[in-house]
């Protein structure tokens, strides 16, 4: 009885030894689980801020050209209006020499 009752403490503390390495395993995975989530939480909101800041400099430089072609558009406008305007005197001049 008493090789048996030695046999079964032994059994036993080997499978207790086993069942704490096991739980420290499981609480050193938990934790380099938790380390990762943070890691990822942070990585993302680093992601999100540079997406945001890269947003703003995309719209910040679409209206820079946008303002280039607007005044690119005034400047051919005007330009053609004065040589509207310059065609018009110059048929008028051709019409009132005509009549003359």
């Amino acid at each position: 009885m008493t090789a048996e009752t030695s046999a079964s403490n032994a059994e036993m503390e080997k499978l207790e030894r086993e069942l704490q390495q096991m739980r420290i395993t499981a609480q050193n995975g938990m934790l380099q689980l938790e380390q990762r989530s943070q890691s990822v939480g942070i990585e993302y909101d680093q992601l999100v801020h540079a997406s945001h800041a890269i947003k703003e400099d995309v719209y910040r430089e679409v209206v820079r050209i946008l303002e280039e072609v607007i005044k690119f558009k005034l400047h051919v406008q005007t330009g053609l209006e004065n040589l509207q305007e310059e065609l018009d005197g110059v048929m008028r001049e051709a019409i009132d020499e005509t009549v003359m």
